[in-house]
């Protein structure tokens, strides 16, 4: 995906620069559910930041980024959808230990499906 954002700054010709991102704080998970409330939190957290961005690009006239942030955030309405639901799963688990690893089992079965802003690009690692 940062691939994909590079391709954009680079054809409006402008620099992308990479900064430090701060560790995330981990203090307070003691369980699985504690995990998933921390990253529905961090997901939300993401969205707003892209919101800004479209704001911004509102301000700006930018029409050209307005339409390209569209898709993030699309992706960040299914992301929030996604761990919502992993979160209300997991939360019927209730700790329960079989049906919890089953559960891990159907999580780690899912195929993970890259997609992209620009229609005719398949996205791969370090490639766009």
């Amino acid at each position: 995906m940062l691939s994909v954002f590079f391709r954009f700054l680079i054809e409006r010709n402008t620099e992308p620069r990479l900064l430090s991102i701060a560790e995330p704080k981990i203090n307070g998970i003691k369980s699985i559910q504690d995990a998933f409330v921390a990253t529905l939190k961090h997901e939300q957290y993401i969205t707003a930041l892209i919101g800004n961005i479209y704001e911004l690009a509102k301000i700006e006239k930018d029409h050209a980024l307005e339409f390209f942030i569209r898709w993030y955030i699309d992706e960040q309405v299914e992301e929030e959808a996604n761990v919502q639901d992993i979160l209300d799963k997991i939360k019927i688990i209730d700790n329960q230990g079989a049906a919890l690893y089953m559960f891990d089992q159907d999580l780690a079965s899912r195929v993970y499906t890259p997609s992209s802003p620009y229609p005719a690009v398949t996205v791969q690692e370090g490639k766009y």
